[in-house]
């Protein structure tokens, strides 16, 4: 109608960010340690609660979640016995399946404790999987108590991540220093500390 100025006007519609967490645990047999001396809880029992509380809170935020364990197993192979380190992987919530159907074998994860830790192997197979996910942010967070890390290899899948716009985030327990690894990460030493690093760091990242 002859007047009204803004009857043509542009309209701009704001589109929220939508996010995907792919939680990854070390399942190795070390995890079956205890978090801190005098404590009776376990590492695999302690990151088996952390994926049951964040679970809960990224699903009433509407994050996409995927929660899998990996564990290794060493063999050798040809003439010379060349060693090599075999990755098993168990989804234990798959990305698209709801919270409701997966909450036993989240449960269960305080089980799963076994083998060695392929730790440079498991996250560049996450990395793949996880860069092809239709959501725009992504993170990577790692639950691990490793100590002997491969630096170097460790600094180059977080540069892959970055270039992938991926965030890997790593909480190191124990005496894991990974920190020198992952450019978002923390070391803890206390089963306080694992809740707190683990909710502060991965909540600020899909905010």
């Amino acid at each position: 109608a002859v007047g009204e100025e803004n009857i043509f006007s542009r309209r701009e519609q704001k589109t929220s960010t939508t996010s995907v967490v792919q939680l990854l645990i070390d399942a190795s047999g070390s995890t079956s340690d205890v978090v801190e001396r005098g404590s009776s809880e376990t590492r695999i029992k302690v990151f088996g609660e952390v994926a049951t509380h964040l679970s809960k809170i990224l699903d009433e935020c509407g994050v996409t979640l995927g929660i899998t364990a990996f564990w290794g197993q060493s063999r050798t192979i040809g003439i010379n016995g060349s060693p090599v380190e075999d990755v098993t992987f168990v989804e234990v919530k798959g990305y698209r399946q709801s919270l409701r159907t997966s909450r036993a074998a989240i449960s269960s994860i305080k089980w799963l404790s076994c083998g060695s830790t392929p730790d440079y192997t498991a996250l560049k197979l996450v990395l793949e999987d996880l860069s092809a996910q239709k959501e725009q942010r992504k993170v990577l967070f790692f639950l691990t108590d490793v100590d002997n890390y491969n630096q170097r290899g460790a600094q180059h899948l977080d540069e892959l991540a970055k270039r992938l716009g991926i965030t890997i985030i790593g909480i190191g327990v124990g005496d894991a220093d990974i920190t020198k690894c992952f450019t978002h990460s923390a070391n803890v030493k206390s089963v306080a500390e694992v809740f707190t690093q683990s909710f502060n760091k991965l909540l600020s990242a899909v905010k």
